[in-house]
């Protein structure tokens, strides 16, 4: 797991070029995770991008679903 450090950097150099955009969809790719993707984490995830928040060892985007902003696709 990365430091906060480095998520902190991570975030505010990613801020600027995310926020307010439109993420369509989610696929989920890495299989061996501990605990697998929820099948409604592409539901959850998908839409406008809002600002970000720290919760410690999780960071979290908040996304509000748009028109024509959703369309989710799984692998």
């Amino acid at each position: 797991m990365p430091e906060l450090p480095e998520v902190e950097a991570l975030a505010m150099a990613l801020r600027p070029w995310l926020e307010g955009r439109c993420l369509r969809s989610f696929e989920p790719r890495r299989a061996g995770l501990r605990r697998p993707f929820p099948p409604e984490a592409a539901a959850i995830v998908v839409g406008r991008l809002g600002g970000g928040s720290n919760g410690g060892p999780s960071s979290c985007s908040s996304t509000s679903a748009g028109p024509g902003c959703c369309s989710c696709t799984w692998a």
